[in-house]
């Protein structure tokens, strides 16, 4: 499985490095909701249905946020300002998101 950390922030200011900053937080915690639940999931006395809408909530805001780290990868590649392994690499991960989003959905489908 591939690790997506957050990347290296690149020195940008003003309203648009507010904006990646603010993105890459929001996937360092959705990160890390995703590994609470998945790992705390069995010990909680909570609904099975409840735990799994939730966990499906947080795949689908942590795709979110790989998605729009991607595009914001994209305008700095645009503007010169990252390598094109830095976008290959947020591609990479939110292409990891997709498929972490979408698998429960296809394994419930065909259940």
């Amino acid at each position: 499985m591939l690790s997506c950390k957050a990347p290296s922030r690149p020195k940008v200011s003003g309203h648009r490095g507010a904006r990646i900053h603010r993105a890459l937080a929001g996937i360092a915690l959705q990160s890390e909701r995703v590994s609470k639940l998945s790992a705390g999931g069995r010990s909680r006395k909570k609904p099975w249905k409840a735990r799994t809408r939730q966990m499906m909530k947080t795949s689908e805001e942590v795709l979110a946020l790989r998605t729009e780290s991607h595009r914001v990868s994209l305008q700095q590649l645009h503007g010169g300002s990252v390598l094109r392994s830095q976008v290959a690499a947020a591609e990479a991960c939110e292409l990891e998101a997709k498929i972490l989003f979408l698998q429960p959905q296809l394994e419930y489908v065909t259940k």
